[in-house]
């Protein structure tokens, strides 16, 4: 069974009616649910309480313990630019793509992450508008490193592109974090079904709720989804890799920089275009401006 096979929508192709057995689009996303939960050694739950918009089941079954997180206007681009970009670096990279992220890991990553259990990522967009300093900040910085499960620090992938605002309100942005997410098929803005975060608790000691100021969350779901959800899945991918990493190596990109990045959306880039335009986005970069005052390699 391919791995891809838990994120598509179950085909509303009607077999023949059998007496007594469900309607067919209810038994064919049945039989689904019964070949994954026995492939992932899941309660069947995981993968029937999952109503899409048009009232039949998804066949998408979150990991118990998952990565949500919720998205918006990023460092002067919306997000169908953002996603485009991260297309093109998925592409580039043979599968993997970094999303910046501002907060830092859970302390639990570590254990979930040593012992090898499957995190998918969701991303919701946002139900607030993008604040005026995402939309149009003063300053934006790209990111040229991350720090490894061990502590190292290592170049990110070439066809990795991760930036942020270089600004918050009172002082400059010291550090700054990514997913490594993985993903086997396009990645593309979209309505993947419900989302109930109210049935997730945050994977700590605590297991508190997840709070509202938190835009990224380590999580693990403590009773069935209840639809609708608060929230819709609009993205997902797999974390791979070190998870969820701390960025480093900050770069001030220079106006022509920014522009050259805007002009990649829409754009009908190669993933070797992509490559080469990254490479020149850090050479146009401000010269001495290499990284933000007081900036700390923390891990």
């Amino acid at each position: 069974m391919r791995s891809d096979d838990r994120y598509t929508t179950v085909h509303r192709v009607a077999p023949k009616l059998v007496p007594g057995l469900p309607k067919p689009n209810v038994w064919s996303a049945w039989m689904r649910t019964l070949r994954h939960s026995l492939w992932r050694n899941q309660p069947m739950y995981d993968l029937e309480t999952r109503p899409d918009r048009h009232g039949g089941i998804l066949d998408y079954a979150p990991t118990p313990i998952l990565c949500w997180s919720r998205m918006q206007t990023e460092a002067g681009q919306g997000l169908d630019a953002i996603v485009h970009r991260k297309e093109i670096e998925r592409r580039a990279n043979g599968g993997l793509f970094l999303w910046g992220v501002g907060n830092p890991p859970a302390k639990a990553l570590r254990g979930v992450r040593t012992a090898g259990k499957p995190v998918d990522a969701i991303f919701s967009i946002m139900k607030s508008k993008p604040k005026a300093v995402d939309v149009k900040p003063a300053r934006v910085v790209l990111w040229r490193t991350y720090f490894d499960e061990v502590g190292f620090e290592r170049p990110l992938p070439d066809g990795s592109l991760v930036t942020s605002r270089a600004d918050s309100i009172t002082r400059d942005k010291f550090a700054h974090y990514a997913l490594m997410c993985w993903a086997d098929e396009p990645l593309k803005l979209g309505d993947y079904g419900s989302f109930d975060h109210q049935a997730y608790r945050n994977v700590s000691a605590e297991q508190g709720p997840i709070g509202a100021s938190q835009v990224t969350a380590l999580v693990e779901r403590y009773r069935p989804e209840q639809a609708p959800g608060t929230y819709r899945i609009n993205l997902r991918a797999r974390l791979s890799g070190a998870y969820w990493v701390k960025l480093g190596s900050p770069l001030i990109l220079a106006p022509s920089a920014l522009d050259k990045i805007q002009s990649a959306h829409g754009s009908p880039l190669t993933t070797q275009d992509w490559v080469s335009l990254i490479s020149s986005i850090r050479d146009c970069s401000l010269a001495g401006q290499t990284e933000p005052r007081g900036q700390l390699h923390l891990l």
